[in-house]
């Protein structure tokens, strides 16, 4: 929740391209939550958005495609895979919201370590699908590495 003493920033000013991304066929779950479930999640500095004394946690599977650094076009093989990612919502005491990733799931190991890298991003390498039948999308996913080990989703 905002303080009532802070206006809401503006974002900040736009600088250099680091990623060029296409997502496609996502979906989007959440699940209204007590806050204080959330909390020790965040990093320091940051509480959770609250919209009517709840927060929301999000589970986000898409397909990635066309990923490439800067303004380069997208990295063949490697920059196209699965992603299920799970998200926090957040705000800071200047009233900026953002998303705080808890986990991101992809399909392909090399992203994963180069995410997991340099940015320090919680990446996990996933055995992940995706099937459309008509209208239906579904999505699997199960943890690799690093662990725990045998966490799975299926969203239709």
């Amino acid at each position: 929740m905002i303080p009532e003493h802070v206006a809401a920033q503006p974002p900040r000013e736009v600088g250099r391209t680091v990623f060029t991304q296409t997502w496609a066929d996502l979906t989007f779950l959440h699940w209204a939550v007590e806050p204080e479930l959330v909390r020790a999640h965040l990093p320091p500095g940051v509480e959770p958005d609250v919209f009517d004394s709840k927060t929301y946690v999000g589970l986000i599977p898409f397909r990635m495609r066309d990923l490439g650094l800067g303004s380069w076009p997208g990295i063949p093989y490697f920059g196209s895979f699965l992603e299920t990612n799970v998200r926090l919502y957040s705000v800071d005491d200047l009233g900026r919201r953002g998303v705080v990733f808890a986990s991101l799931e992809a399909s392909r190991l090399a992203p994963v370590l180069a995410a997991r890298g340099v940015p320090r991003l919680p990446y996990m390498w996933s055995r992940m699908s995706h099937e459309q039948v008509g209208p239906l999308v579904t999505y699997t996913t199960h943890r690799r590495w690093p662990g725990p080990r045998g966490v799975s989703s299926r969203v239709s």
